[in-house]
């Protein structure tokens, strides 16, 4: 097989140097390094010309976001299996030769979720790891079937089948795309020891900025609606009870009441098994993050709603990528995607006047 190494960029002129040699480390080597830049101006694409200019790698670089640069890099890679990654990342020299065996295996996959570690350089990273992801995660299904697009391979053959990455989304745009492979019922398989490494958020606004694109992103196309509405719910009679409590003092106890439901069901089931061996202050700044991560995930959720209520073009572009106007019609289950519910009058945007209502403030207010 004939690997092509895909990576997008802009603006990383102070790790790009680190994050293509790393590439360039790798033990099987790639059959050719292909990097998108999405029209940098802090010196990142002279960098990468000179490391194309001695012929290590090519260099694409137009006005384009994430998933328009993968799709640009992929449609020009001469490769029969796209190997994806991201600057800003650390490849470890093995990477791709872990992944290679797994497209050797007898299940003969479409697609190898790679794996990920963190390099945490603060208590506050360390915190946002243990808030944000799961510590068994390598053992779920979320490991095999939503890899992240800093680590991930795919056939070119699945790519196209799948009808690339949706470019209209700015971010969700790698989860709609593990989406949709998995409706056309493509093989996956988890590479444990593919791994590469990054930094998490390291401050509050950075964190908050992210959270928020990813649940705006995944709220445009009706990813995890469910968890974002029960999560709205909560945090609506928490902060109506509040309100209430200012007239009627005994409204105030429902608060309690509601956030100490809240505490116990939702934040310290995982607070506690992130940080079994770590120290109370940890355990606090975890608890501290985990509610400041759903608080801003609402945010983005009611601002994609706002977003599809606005702009009925993010329906339409769903329906022609995948079928369905929502991801939380789609039967993954059924591989063909056959058994999908109504494509226009969907159970997910039904029911929801209030949601909405609560979108158009969040959207005036913003």
């Amino acid at each position: 097989m004939k690997f092509t190494l895909i990576a997008t960029v802009r603006n990383e002129a102070g790790t790009i140097r680190e994050f293509v040699d790393s590439l360039l480390q790798q033990s099987r080597k790639p059959d050719e390094i292909l990097i998108v830049d999405g029209e940098s101006n802090d010196g990142t694409l002279e960098i990468l010309n000179d490391y194309a200019s001695r012929g290590l790698l090519r260099v694409i670089s137009q006005p384009c976001n994430i998933a328009e640069g993968r799709n640009l890099g992929i449609a020009a890679a001469k490769g029969t299996h796209l190997a994806v990654t991201d600057a800003g990342c650390q490849v470890e020299p093995e990477w791709l030769a872990h992944i290679e065996r797994c497209f050797e295996s007898d299940c003969h996959p479409d697609v190898v979720a790679g794996n990920f570690r963190f390099e945490t350089q603060s208590p506050f990273e360390e915190a946002v790891v243990l808030a944000t992801f799961q510590p068994n995660r390598d053992h779920t299904e979320t490991a095999r079937y939503y890899p992240s697009s800093r680590s991930v391979a795919f056939t070119k053959a699945a790519w196209e089948q799948a009808g690339g990455y949706p470019e209209w989304l700015y971010a969700a745009e790698d989860t709609l795309f593990n989406i949709r492979m998995r409706q056309l019922g493509l093989r996956f398989v988890f590479c444990r020891d593919a791994i590469v490494r990054w930094r998490p958020r390291e401050t509050w606004r950075a964190l908050a900025r992210q959270r928020i694109n990813f649940s705006r992103g995944n709220s445009r196309v009706g990813i995890g609606t469910a968890g974002y509405l029960t999560n709205l719910k909560i945090h609506t009679v928490l902060i109506a009870s509040l309100i209430a409590s200012l007239w009627f003092l005994p409204v105030l106890s429902a608060a309690f009441v509601v956030a100490g439901w809240h505490f116990y069901r939702n934040l310290w089931p995982q607070a506690s098994r992130a940080t079994a061996e770590k120290s109370w202050q940890m355990r606090i700044r975890v608890l501290g993050i985990m509610e400041f991560v759903r608080i801003t995930n609402l945010y983005g959720f009611l601002r994609g709603r706002w977003d599809r209520y606005s702009n009925p073009a993010f329906i339409t572009w769903q329906l022609n990528y995948m079928g369905v106007a929502s991801v939380a019609d789609l039967d993954l289950s059924d591989p063909a995607g056959t058994n999908h519910r109504d494509r226009l009058q969907l159970p997910s945007d039904r029911g929801m006047v209030w949601v909405e209502a609560l979108a158009i403030f969040t959207a005036a207010s913003g």
